[in-house]
Parts: C-alpha cells; structure tokens; sequence
C-alpha cells in the first residue's frame, strides 16, 4: 500500500500559519531493520572474490532505497513509533509525525515563534525514540533556528549570514526570506 502523504497537501499545510519549520529524517530507509524471515526478499548476488565463475548471495539486513516496499515499510514504522509514544507529545507533534512527512521530508507551521521552537523539539525528541535521527532543519524564523542545535540544522543555515537561503523543499524552492514557493521554469531556445 502507498502510505505516503499527499504532495500537494502538505506543500499546501505549510502556508497556513506565519512560523514554518523544515526536517529531514536522517538515513531513513537504513533505520528499519529487516526481520531474519524477510530478509530473503531482499537478497542480491556479487562475484566471489578470485573466482569470476562464482556467485554467492547476501541479503540485506536493512530497508533500503528504491525497493518496492521499502517506502511503505519505513514509513510504517515511522509512524508506529508516534503511535507507541503518542501520550508522552502534544497532538501537533504526534500530527506532524504522521501527516506532515513526505516520506523522509517533513514539516508544519506554527502561529508563533514558541510553538514553533516546541513543535521542533517535540518532534526530534519524538523521533530519537524510535531510532529516527531528524536533521536539516530550516526555518523562517530566526528565533526557531537559534534554538535548534547547530549540527541539526540544514547546512545552507550555517553559511547564509544575515539573509535566511533558499533550499530545496520536495521539489520546490522554498525561500526562507520571503516565505515563498518559487519554480524554476528553464528556458528553452527557440
């Protein structure tokens, strides 16, 4: 099944309130082991060592990126762990984690710069219990940034001086500054 959340929906959920905050799930797919019995449906074959004649076969002990189910799996456990730990975090946290993701990108926005800088604590401490690292945080807002450690913020933060960048948001540009999805249209010589 196709767990993921609708593209459209939540680009659209992050322009509701004035304070937005960005994340990434580090290493996704690699945080969900595979069980023994299933491992199998993830095998593949290399060349034995010396012998160009011989195969032998491994089998992944991890999901990983670009099988068939390994979305739908990752996710799936993603949202398990909110479900597990649902009554230790606020709805809006428990909400973000299980309608704010596309997959491994995930976000939401605030009304001020307080809930926002909660919303982004909850979900890294949320996350952390489950083995989900949460990283490339980014912000409109300053005071959310600031509050956030240094190594977890996006790495476009760290070098963008007085003026907030613009990054990359499911396939957008997403200007910080200015709180804007652009599209690049390339243009075509005629």
């Amino acid at each position: 099944p196709d767990f993921n959340n609708p593209l459209l929906a939540i680009l659209l959920s992050l322009m509701r309130l004035p304070v937005v905050v960005l994340c990434d799930v580090q290493a996704f797919y690699h945080m969900i082991s595979l069980r023994p019995e299933d491992r199998d449906a993830f095998r593949f074959y290399r060349w034995v060592k010396g012998n160009v004649g011989e195969l032998e076969a491994l089998r992944m002990t991890r999901v990983v990126f670009g099988a068939g189910p390994s979305s739908s799996a990752a996710t799936y456990c993603f949202r398990a762990n909110a479900d597990r730990h649902a009554s230790e975090y606020s709805k809006e946290v428990v909400e973000t984690v299980k309608e704010g993701f596309y997959v491994d990108d995930g976000g939401n926005d605030s009304p001020k710069d307080e809930d926002a800088i909660k919303l982004a604590k909850g979900l890294i401490s949320l996350c952390e219990k489950g083995g989900f690292k949460l990283t490339k945080f980014m912000s409109n807002s300053r005071a959310v940034l600031d509050s956030i450690q240094a190594d977890l913020l996006h790495p476009a933060v760290i070098s963008c001086g007085d003026t907030l960048p613009t990054i990359s948001v499911l396939g957008l540009d997403y200007d910080t500054e200015s709180d804007k999805f652009c599209v690049k249209v390339p243009s075509q010589k005629v």
